[in-house]
């Protein structure tokens, strides 16, 4: 922040006096769709995030003239106006971003469809008559006109209290649930953390809504993990919507303190949920714009469903494992079995187990194994990436500021992600904890582990949100490797798989007794495949990675199959991304969204194009 600092001499008032200014200067060029006046409000090479707000879409617009052409390009059909200081966030003030030293101020204003809010940063400018101009703009829908957010307690007791024979359990929570004579607006598919969360905002905007998960209990599927599992994510990063963790929750939070907060959020929230219910697929109707869907109930009864949408959320990856073909692995006469279906490594006291797999699952299941009496070994088919877990947690650690609402820090969050920037930044920080890893990391490859730093020096971050990994985030397994506890043999050592385990091509046979395959799981596409066939899995395509845009494919918007969406990602990017999420949800039911008639069969015509 030293260069910045340095090129002015303002104090906070006319920092807010240059932002306010700043503000009104880009309502009034938007209003009279001036290109000169918007562009000269930018420096030159600068960048535009929209998120649904004027372009219905997730994506950037880059350059100076091309944002001023895009915005007068959406401002015709959504007329955003009234653009101002968000007066419940943190003043402007000179900060450090993603882009280096800005001038950051927090906005808000209207459209013809909703609130937006957002942010602009700015650097120092000789030439604009404030000094500054902008260098990154985001404007982010984060409530509609006719769904408008819960901001004032319901009067009253939630029930009609006219009627005495009826509860709050028989009206409210059986009855509604029940969906004898209608069908959910939306189909949530998974009861975990994402569908959870989109499930609430949908609900706080009054869209029809069922969640269907095919465990016994809500948090089943972190309480069904290996017990040594715990968040690698902050868990002041980690918060449910309007119901954050309590201050006494640690920095990492445990699978079966999380499994329980999902039960009590689910049941706090007054989310319906079908639990011991399978999804088993269905089919489109496009006239109709309406799925026709089975699910199986916990009694064996087959429910047919016509929801409106259907929306996986069913992890940032596929519930499919990945099982690798390994030369003579069937003839294998030991355990083989996958890592979903690893609990604990009590019962391995002196087994010789191997360890197939270099994420961050097959390093915790490792070092569980080995605490637990057993001799392991980890295979490695590709170089990984290591860091500490706190040198991950780096990244996010303005979630940590006490200063500052969740709101803002999420609105900052999404402000960061701008895909020409944020690489540049990755591999800054990658080079910076390589450095103060630099002397475990020795040790470790002298250990025989081989490293990577990702794809162009980006490290694990830009690994895990295009490929899901390998990385390792490290909890104690690092020191293990490295002390020659757990011995790694590389994939191309092995000839083939036998009775007993392991031979190597210089012919030494290695005996296991277990083989656990770490080796995550298939794309989000082979779900689709598995629910509703080839035609609509290669419509679709890849789920997660990154788009030409730079956002993450398939995610939080639109998909190639109409009325199919999908809800991914850690709790981090569950929270802020389900509200614009919910937004294009609840206006496609409502038939405000381009492309579809919805409910009331009203159409509005709006471009969805991000340019």
């Amino acid at each position: 922040m030293t260069e910045i600092a340095e090129a002015t001499s303002l104090d906070d008032a006319q920092l807010r006096d240059v932002v306010t200014t700043w503000l009104a200067d880009f309502d009034q060029a938007l209003a009279q769709g001036d290109e000169k006046a918007m562009s000269r409000l930018f420096v030159e090479q600068s960048y535009w995030r929209d998120i649904v707000s004027f372009t219905w879409d997730w994506g950037y617009v880059a350059g100076s003239h091309d944002i001023a052409a895009a915005l007068r390009k959406h401002a015709k059909g959504v007329q955003p106006r009234n653009f101002r200081l968000k007066q419940d966030f943190t003043p402007p003030e000179l900060t450090h971003r993603i882009q280096g030293p800005v001038l950051e101020g927090f906005l808000e204003f209207e459209t013809l469809l909703g609130r937006g809010r957002g942010l602009v940063r700015m650097v120092p400018d000789p030439a604009s008559p404030t000094g500054y101009r902008a260098h990154t703009l985001l404007t982010t829908l984060h409530e509609l006109h006719h769904r408008p957010m819960v901001h004032d307690r319901p009067e009253g007791i939630g029930i009609d209290r006219s009627d005495t024979r009826s509860n709050w359990p028989d009206v409210v929570r059986e009855k509604a649930a029940a969906f004898e004579k209608r069908d959910p607006d939306v189909l949530i598919v998974g009861g975990g953390h994402s569908g959870l969360m989109l499930a609430a905002r949908l609900d706080e905007m009054g869209v029809d809504t069922l969640i269907v998960e095919r465990f016994d209990r809500i948090g089943d599927n972190w309480r069904t993990r290996y017990e040594s599992l715990a968040l690698h994510t902050l868990t002041d990063l980690s918060h449910f919507p309007d119901m954050p963790f309590p201050r006494q929750f640690p920095d990492y939070l445990p699978k079966d303190k999380l499994a329980d907060w999902l039960e009590a959020y689910a049941s706090s929230m007054e989310l319906t949920c079908w639990t011991s219910t399978e999804f088993l697929g269905g089919t489109y109707d496009e006239p109709s714009e309406t799925w026709s869907v089975d699910v199986r109930r916990a009694d064996g009864s087959i429910r047919t469903m016509r929801p409106r949408h259907v929306v996986l959320a069913t992890g940032g990856i596929s519930g499919t494992p990945h099982i690798p073909e390994l030369p003579g692995l069937s003839a294998f006469e030991g355990e083989v079995f996958h890592s979903e279906k690893f609990t604990s490594g009590s019962g391995y006291e002196d087994k010789n187990v191997l360890v197939v797999g270099m994420g961050t699952s097959a390093f915790d299941i490792a070092f569980d194994l080995h605490n637990h009496g057993a001799r392991v070994s980890m295979l490695q088919r590709t170089p990984t990436i290591y860091t500490t877990i706190d040198n991950a947690s780096g990244l996010f650690m303005y979630y940590k500021d006490p200063t500052r609402s969740l709101d803002e820090k999420d609105v900052i969050a999404q402000g960061e992600w701008l895909y020409p920037l944020l690489i540049p930044a990755l591999q800054e920080y990658t080079k910076m904890t390589a450095a103060a890893e630099a002397e475990m990391t020795a040790r470790l490859e002298a250990a025989g582990l081989r490293l990577q730093q990702g794809r162009d020096g980006t490290g694990y971050l830009e690994t895990s949100w295009r490929a899901g990994g390998p990385y390792y985030l490290d909890v104690g397994c690092g020191e293990v490797i490295a002390q020659g506890k757990i011995p790694i043999i590389q994939a191309d050592s092995v000839r083939t798989y036998d009775a007993m385990g392991a031979v190597l091509t210089d012919g030494t046979s290695v005996p296991f007794d277990a083989i656990v395959l770490c080796t995550g799981y298939l794309n989000l596409k082979e779900d689709v495949r598995t629910y509703f066939g080839d035609d609509v899995a290669e419509r679709v395509g890849e789920v997660t990675g990154f788009d030409e845009q730079g956002e993450i494919r398939n995610a939080w918007r639109p998909t190639p199959q109409k009325g199919l969406w999908f809800m991914t990602g850690g709790l981090g990017q569950g929270r802020p991304n389900s509200v614009p999420f919910a937004i294009l949800l609840s206006a496609a039911v409502d038939g405000r969204m381009p492309g579809y008639r919805g409910k009331s069969h009203d159409t509005h015509d709006h471009d969805r194009s991000p340019a």
